[in-house]
């Protein structure tokens, strides 16, 4: 045998133990995250947020960018009340769960706004609203927002752009005249009647 032919013999011997060790690596860790999803959806189921927490962390550890094991841990946080550090993974999925990181984008202003973060929420969702004027949901939700600032005439503004795409829609209507009445608009009254 030549020397160069069992030279690459010992690379093959090598490299099939390389191979072999990344495999079972592979499953254990499959094994591993499997086992911690299971837990930790065992401790949110009873309530012990802190645990559960603790569960979904250790997923995140074995691969960062595991879906369910932030979302797991986003729900932790959110029902353990820690609604900043919930934002932080929901910021985090948008990044990674493409097909959901619109609405991912909503529930992060969302969670903004819930921990007493309401300019970063504002800020945040103008910039979704600019690419969705349409979007009722989203503008009710930067309304609702504006609204709890005592911003009427923003909150008005946006409700008028959203009108430009949904003018038929009772509920949109609705919206306006409430913020009319609240923030006393001069258009009060005319969007009172439409309203009825």
């Amino acid at each position: 045998m030549k020397k160069t032919s069992r030279l690459f013999l010992v690379l093959l011997f090598f490299l099939s133990f390389f191979f072999l060790g990344c495999v079972s690596t592979r499953s254990l860790e499959k094994a591993e995250i499997k086992a911690l999803l299971l837990q930790g959806e065992s401790q949110l189921y009873s309530e012990q947020y802190d645990d559960a927490i603790i569960s979904y962390k250790a997923i995140i550890t074995i691969n960062k960018d595991h879906k369910e094991g932030l979302y797991g841990l986003a729900r932790s946080y959110i029902l353990n009340g820690e609604l900043d550090k919930g934002a932080e993974v929901i910021f985090l999925l948008t990044k990674i769960d493409e097909e959901s990181a619109f609405s991912l984008k909503e529930t992060y202003a969302r969670l903004l706004a819930d921990s007493g973060r309401e300019s970063e929420s504002i800020d945040y969702l103008s910039s979704l609203y600019a690419t969705n004027p349409y979007d009722k949901d989203l503008a009710f939700s930067l309304i609702e927002t504006l609204l709890n600032r005592n911003e009427f005439d923003k909150a008005y503004a946006i409700a008028l752009q959203l009108y430009f795409y949904r003018y038929d829609e009772k509920d949109v209507i609705k919206k306006i005249a409430e913020i009319a009445e609240k923030g006393n608009l001069p258009d009060k009254d005319s969007w009172a009647l439409l309203a009825k």
